[in-house]
């Protein structure tokens, strides 16, 4: 082992951890309304990353305790290790796999620079969870800014050319339960939308309201 763990939680956890999510940076190049760390991120003086060997000894720990699934989150994942074209993501990425994981997969906003899906360390990940809320640019922009829904389209059609396993993320909002001018759910259109794009999976997050923004986004539960 690489750090030493509390006996309790180790004993408890060996042969039982399954699954790791893995926070690599605190930085987003999104501003989403929803965020529940948009405070933290838009007042960090400094943006902080998880040192790569400090990354590489969690996962190794983590495996030895038998985890055999491994999601890489952020912030915004694919920001990590930017300045050095993301080296250090995609040698994490190889090196998870050189341990064994059995799954490792990344959850983004989709803004990324679509030759990271060109790399081959990249398509050694199994899975690909795009962030998105809405079928229009109009609701999703509205939420994650102007322009991301274009990107974040371009990316998911780039990454199913390339045989990436894609799946989308979406939050419901007020604006996905209401009409359009068929009658037909936002929400329907949403499914439809992910069908659309060879999509068989699509992940619906319902919101708690927080108080991180005067907008009112928030489906109320």
């Amino acid at each position: 082992m690489n750090y030493n763990m509390d006996e309790k939680f180790k004993n408890y956890f060996q042969d039982n951890l399954k699954q790791v999510f893995l926070y690599l940076i605190d930085d987003c190049n999104l501003r989403c309304v929803q965020c529940l760390y948009k405070l933290d991120i838009c007042f960090q003086v400094e943006k902080k990353e998880i040192a790569f060997e400090d990354a590489v000894k969690l996962i190794s720990d983590f495996r030895g305790l038998g985890a055999v699934k491994l999601t890489l989150m952020g912030g915004e994942p694919t920001l990590y290790g930017i300045k050095e074209k993301n080296k250090p993501l995609l040698e994490l990425i190889k090196k998870s796999k050189e341990l064994g994981y059995e799954y490792v997969r990344i959850d983004t906003n989709g803004q990324f620079n679509s030759d990271l899906l060109e790399q081959p360390e990249f398509q050694m990940l199994d899975e690909i969870t795009f962030s998105i809320d809405g079928p229009t640019s109009e609701i999703n922009d509205n939420i994650r800014g102007k322009g991301s829904y274009a990107k974040c389209v371009a990316n998911i059609k780039r990454a199913k050319e390339l045989g990436y396993n894609i799946d989308i993320t979406a939050c419901i909002s007020k604006e996905l339960i209401k009409r359009d001018e068929n009658g037909n759910l936002y929400l329907d259109r949403m499914i439809k939308f992910a069908e659309d794009l060879g999509i068989e999976k699509i992940n619906f997050h319902n919101l708690f309201k927080t108080r991180n923004t005067k907008r009112s986004f928030y489906r109320e539960y």
